[in-house]
């Protein structure tokens, strides 16, 4: 009875998310359809011990090597967004070992400012680094009760998520520090402007409106209400990003959208991106079922099997989750934000430098169509395949016998078909 009731919450929670968690959760198994795949796994595979014993869903590193020449070493990294933290541990490790890692990121509207951006561009962006840096202060007030003195104790004391954004944003868009400063209960946040000297055309955050709640501590999104309610942790507490030689490879998340300079969407992503985010009214709705799947370690464990099978069945559920997104965001989500990587990494090759290894750090669903590319087009072979454990369960200490375990992945197989089915007869 207790496993049927804990069945139909997480059924509850799983139906009113599949797009979302599939493309964000399970974001790792973002996979386009390949024909003339091979049986065998590349960037993802479930994996049973012989004595039925434990169940893990375990991501690889493919390594590839130029065939000709003496080019770096390209390790393709595959990533899932929670996981348990052995697993950030371990590529934290390897990732620290490489010369150059190119990590997945869409980033707010002010990330990524164009060469040839006028000086009006440039202002609007710059006015987006200065609210995001004033809103980690107000954060840190908020926590500890003042402002912190300067750049770097604010990004000391900021959230680990945020600290490479913020990092990022304390330089303005014409390429010059923000200055930021606190005293007497207050602070500033100040760009010189277009002309770098201190004058009429400085641009600062106490020109701008008051910020809001939202802004300042955003409500948790899908990624760490799931990673809570498994027993997990969410990738970006995990792992540091603040490293010299770690490079933002990724869309912001206007291009994502297709939103242009003046505007103008492209498609009507809200519902799934305020599901992501944690604001709307059903992910507020999802988020109270999951705290409530996450009160045991038997149910917590439970959760983590339903994530194993749903990422099993991750290409059948994007087929499903690609009409809520709305036209052309797919291309983008895959193949847009695959040529932002690529032209990065092409530029490391064509001038490698002292770099003798790169890591593309990304959701592995990205990696087939990236390790096609770079064999078809840049001359480069798979040299080893290195699989981690990322999400494990264990059946004995969890307290479920493996015969109910294995009924389990099976009752949430035929949950997640009859899903399919559902939208597939919608489809037509």
């Amino acid at each position: 009875m207790a496993m049927n009731r804990t069945l139909r919450a997480i059924g509850t929670a799983v139906g009113s998310l599949i797009p979302a968690l599939a493309c964000q959760a399970a974001g790792p198994a973002l996979c386009e359809p390949d024909n003339d795949a091979p049986e065998e796994p590349k960037y993802m595979r479930i994996s049973d011990e012989a004595d039925n014993a434990s169940v893990s869903l375990e991501l690889s590193i493919r390594t590839l090597r130029p065939t000709r020449g003496d080019g770096p070493v390209v390790h393709l990294v595959g990533v899932a967004h929670i996981a348990q933290p052995a697993y950030y541990r371990a590529l934290q490790s390897f990732l620290d070992e490489q010369d150059l890692v190119l990590f997945e990121g869409v980033g707010p509207p002010w990330m990524n400012v164009p060469e040839d951006a006028d000086d009006a561009r440039r202002q609007g962006a710059t006015d987006g680094r200065i609210r995001f840096v004033a809103a980690a202060a107000e954060g840190v007030r908020r926590k500890l009760g003042e402002y912190p003195q300067d750049a770097t104790t604010l990004i000391e004391l900021a959230e680990p998520a945020s600290r490479r954004q913020i990092s990022e944003a304390l330089t303005d868009a014409w390429g010059r520090p923000l200055m930021y400063h606190a005293g007497d209960g207050g602070f500033e946040v100040t760009s010189l402007g277009a002309d770098g000297r201190p004058g009429t055309d400085d641009v600062l955050f106490s020109d701008q409106h008051p910020l809001a709640d939202s802004e300042i501590a955003p409500p948790d999104g899908l990624q760490t209400q799931l990673a809570d309610a498994a027993g997990l942790v969410f990738q970006l507490d995990s792992m540091d990003y603040l490293r010299d030689d770690w490079v933002n490879a990724d869309m912001t998340v206007d291009e994502l959208l297709g939103v242009g300079d003046e505007g103008e969407a492209g498609g009507e992503p809200d519902p799934l991106m305020g599901l992501l985010s944690g604001e709307s009214f059903m992910a507020k709705v999802v988020g109270l079922v999951l705290k409530l799947v996450g009160s045991s370690e038997y149910s917590r464990a439970i959760l983590r099997l339903t994530l194993i099978e749903m990422l099993g069945r991750s290409e059948d559920l994007m087929q499903m989750a690609v009409p809520a997104m709305g036209d052309g965001l797919w291309e983008r989500i895959l193949d847009g934000r695959n040529e932002v990587v690529l032209d990065n990494l092409r530029a490391v090759l064509d001038d490698p430098g002292d770099v003798r290894s790169v890591a593309v750090f990304f959701g592995s669903g990205h990696l087939p169509g990236l390790e096609s590319a770079m064999i078809e087009q840049d001359g480069y072979s798979v040299s080893q395949t290195r699989w981690l454990p990322a999400i494990v369960v264990d059946f004995d200490s969890s307290g479920i016998p493996p015969q109910q375990g294995e009924f389990f992945r099976q009752s949430v197989s035929s949950m997640i078909e009859r899903q399919i089915e559902a939208a597939r007869m919608l489809s037509e």
